[in-house]
């Protein structure tokens, strides 16, 4: 499994990861992928999950072996943004 430093610096960049709050979980296993918008088909219903955190801006979203979530908006802008969820109780 990839780490979130591996994802997020293919995904915006390793200056833009670099000064993200995320940085810090930088060596932390993805354990999912999970998108947050779109319409699920039925073979790929358990990709889709709604953002545990409070922001409703998030497109995509990285669940971590501690728990923690990392999701990505404005990924299609020239200013993506990360946000960060301490705790993840299901997805």
């Amino acid at each position: 499994m990839p780490t979130l430093g591996q994802i997020m610096r293919s995904e915006i960049g390793d200056a833009r990861f670099r000064t993200s709050g995320a940085f810090n979980l930088r060596e932390e296993r993805v354990t999912a992928m999970k998108l947050a918008t779109g319409a699920p088909c039925d073979s790929h219903g358990a990709m889709f999950a709604p953002w545990p955190g409070p922001e409703a801006d998030v497109e995509r979203w990285y669940l971590l072996e501690s728990g923690r979530a990392v999701g990505l908006a404005g990924a299609g802008s020239g200013t993506p943004r990360l946000h960060l969820c301490d705790t993840v109780s299901a997805t």
